[in-house]
């Protein structure tokens, strides 16, 4: 029965018409502006905003927080992922590395089995690096070395030996010292003669190295006496003991961190160290190395170079540490000490 229509009038006031279709009478309601509440218009409006804000606010937080969960989770697969890589590479290496030690000390005794003989045993040099640099080539190793045990007493007639040995093959210019010829030892001032067992290790002996893999890289090696410095002592020690405890456990040990004496600067390095028997006793005749750089090892670890520039490996050996970073596929040496982010603290 009804109609409304909007009027709009000239003093701005808001009329509605009421018409009824049969009789079309006019009413109209007026209403002025200091009538109408703006306070409940602008709090209305302000409940609105506040809303729209707090909404915005919990979509910000609740899409915060789901991109870093997954970020963290993306960080801790390819961490997770990264460090079991390198973990396994260097049991792969180290287990590698075991085995063809046993093919280079199994190679010496065949070649000498004479109890007697030792410590004048060397293959020929030339027989030895073809031997040896093909082992060197299965494992990424520095050198495959053995040095006889001399006890003191033997000394000057090993050294009589050893340079003959090395005139017959034609290599006249190694095992030179400052000192002249002889088994050296390295202290605070350089090279030194060695005419008596060092004083680090457990046992009355000494071992000069005599023949090394790879000779090219590792001549300042020979007539060094590898039972001198403490690390080396400590590894040689441990698996003398392991023999004459057990001669059917694997014997092999590991050196803490040393410099190689081959090495003009420093690299963190160190040596696989096994020693040998022979019928079935408990003597030891000799020892059978290698040595290790472990920025190579590190580097064989296969890093993504999408995440290698952002990757630094902290080896700690329970005496120091060693900072290591990935530049270009390859694990370089930064300094000595821990020197990683301290916010991934928790990894």
């Amino acid at each position: 029965k009804y109609q409304y229509i909007e009027m709009n009038s000239p003093d701005s006031k808001i009329t509605v018409e009421l018409v009824n279709k049969k009789k079309r009478k006019k009413k109209t309601w007026l209403q002025s502006p200091d009538q109408i509440n703006w306070k409940k218009i602008f709090g209305l409006r302000f409940l609105i905003l506040c809303c729209l804000l707090g909404t915005s606010a919990l979509v910000g937080w609740g899409s915060f927080y789901f991109l870093t969960t997954i970020t963290a989770e993306v960080e801790e697969e390819q961490y997770n992922s990264i460090t079991s890589r390198l973990s396994n590479q260097i049991i792969a290496r180290v287990d590698g590395t075991i085995t063809i030690l046993q093919v280079v000390r199994n190679a010496l005794i065949f070649y000498c089995p004479n109890a007697t003989v030792w410590p004048k045993c060397g293959m020929p040099m030339d027989y030895y690096a073809e031997f040896t640099d093909s082992l060197l080539l299965l494992i990424s190793m520095r050198t495959l070395a053995f040095a006889p045990m001399v006890r003191p007493e033997k000394i000057p007639e090993f050294e009589e030996f050893a340079y003959d040995f090395l005139e017959e093959n034609g290599r006249t210019d190694l095992g030179l010292s400052p000192f002249g010829k002889g088994i050296y030892g390295v202290n605070e001032t350089g090279r030194y003669h060695m005419t008596n067992s060092t004083k680090n290790g457990m046992f009355d002996m000494l071992f000069p190295i005599f023949e090394a893999g790879d000779l090219e890289n590792n001549e300042a090696a020979i007539m060094y006496n590898i039972y001198d410095e403490l690390y080396r002592t400590t590894a040689i020690d441990y698996s003398i003991n392991c023999i004459k405890g057990n001669l059917q456990q694997d014997c092999t040990s590991i050196t803490d961190i040393i410099h190689l004496v081959q090495d003009p600067i420093f690299r963190p390095a160190g040596l696989i160290v096994l020693p040998f028997t022979l019928n079935n006793t408990d003597d030891i005749y000799g020892i059978v190395y290698t040595a290790i750089n472990w920025d190579t090892v590190l580097s064989e670890g296969e890093v993504d170079s999408n995440y290698e520039s952002h990757i630094t490996v902290v080896l700690s050996t329970g005496v120091d540490s060693y900072t290591f970073e990935y530049k270009n596929g390859q694990a370089v040496f930064k300094k000595t000490g821990d020197h990683h982010d301290k916010k991934y603290d928790n990894r």
